[in-house]
């Protein structure tokens, strides 16, 4: 114990060490990191890697343990990529880096010449036939209205002749009875009564004909006018509006919208770019729980992170902020991966494969979720020498994360 005491101020003396390196090892590489994210972290992982070694020969691993890490949105929020669902070229980027996004809004666009052409083409095709359906639909309702007036006059002249057919019918009855009276008496020949049942029988079937006629008419009145051709029509507008829908629904394929509120931590392509089916355009940091504490992604040395618990408390120093000035953060241990994890599934974490190989160092971790203590009465992150940092505490500062096992 002795031995750890005397070794305490090689700790703190490595964490200036880093924190002052920071300046040169950054201007050294400030040309060669993609992001800004990735300047810091080179400097922040050697840090680490500095510490690791001095605190290691010391044997101060059986009280602490050290990794680096980055600080991440706080619970329900972080990193997620936005990629596309189909092939095409960047019609247009609407958002830029650093800049907030709300959920729904546009980021980019893509043009498909097919889909372009097969959309536009489905919007004039249900255009027109949604004309000619309502074009079709007053033409018959003009035509209806006078084949109706048409129907119903031919439907009362046939009323009007089945009356005076009955009339008939009911006068070659009363000349038969008369025949057959004088037929019995003799005095007409049976060729008479033979005759005039002729015409009673013929006026009968005229009488049916002209019945059957008038039901004709009834059921034409009653389905309606041309509607084989309205129906043939609206079947057509029918598939037009399907046609149109289905691209339509498609059309979110080519207007990308952010699924949450969240900042544009990078754009990874640019206007008139070709891009295939799968390609991530975007890394958002999405908004997190403003009830719950920021958190510190942590990576350790897969030997000694197997000695790290849940529960556990937790000090983070930010070498953006000098800790000899500023001090460290308080935290807590509130999740350890329970086997190492590649550089390349680290990457896929944070979403930026070469932050992942910076802290990291291209080997197996133990990764930890360390939960950032706030002072109780002020809601703040303080650190420890209680000194206010020049800018607020936000997802994306590097951190050397130790945690304490005593």
């Amino acid at each position: 114990m002795t031995s750890q005491k005397q070794d305490m101020p090689n700790r703190s003396l490595c964490l200036q060490k880093g924190a002052q390196g920071q300046a040169v090892q950054g201007q050294s590489t400030r040309n060669k990191m993609k992001t800004w994210t990735e300047r810091k972290a080179l400097t922040l992982f050697s840090s680490a890697i500095f510490c690791m070694l001095s605190t290691s020969n010391s044997g101060l691993f059986a009280v602490d343990v050290q990794g680096a890490g980055v600080v991440v949105e706080s619970e329900g929020g972080g990193p997620f990529s936005v990629n596309t669902r189909v092939d095409g070229i960047i019609r247009q980027v609407e958002v830029k880096w650093g800049q907030d996004v709300k959920k729904g809004q546009i980021l980019a666009t893509i043009y498909d010449h097919d889909y372009d052409t097969r959309f536009a083409k489905a919007k004039l095709t249900l255009k027109k036939v949604a004309a000619e359906y309502e074009k079709l639909k007053k033409e018959i309702s003009v035509e209806e209205e006078a084949e109706t007036k048409s129907m119903k006059a031919q439907l009362s002249t046939n009323l009007f002749n089945q009356e005076q057919i009955a009339r008939k019918i009911d006068k070659l009855k009363d000349a038969l009875d008369q025949k057959n009276v004088l037929f019995n008496k003799g005095l007409v020949s049976s060729s008479a009564v033979d005759d005039i049942e002729t015409q009673i029988s013929s006026a009968r079937i005229e009488r049916e004909t002209v019945k059957a006629s008038a039901a004709d008419i009834r059921f034409n009145l009653l389905k309606g006018y041309r509607t084989d051709d309205l129906r043939a029509k609206l079947n057509e507008l029918v598939q037009a509006q399907d046609d149109n829908e289905m691209l339509t629904r498609q059309e979110h394929y080519y207007k990308l919208e952010s699924p949450k509120d969240g900042q544009v931590l990078e754009v990874l392509v640019s206007d008139g770019q070709i891009i295939q089916r799968g390609i991530d355009l975007m890394i958002i940091s999405a908004k997190g729980d403003p009830k719950s504490p920021l958190r510190v992604y942590a990576f350790f040395d897969m030997n000694e992170g197997k000695l790290i618990q849940v529960g556990q408390t937790a000090s983070v120093a930010l070498p953006s902020f000098d800790p000899a000035v500023y001090g460290t953060l308080s935290g807590k241990v509130v999740q350890v991966s329970p086997a190492p994890l590649s550089s390349t599934a680290v990457g896929k974490i944070l979403l930026n494969p070469n932050l992942a190989s910076v802290l990291t160092g291209d080997k197996p971790v133990i990764a930890a979720v360390i939960e950032l203590q706030s002072d109780p009465s002020s809601k703040e992150y303080q650190f420890s020498k209680g000194k206010k940092t020049p800018v607020p505490l936000t997802p994306g500062f590097t951190a050397v994360v130790t945690v304490d096992r005593g």
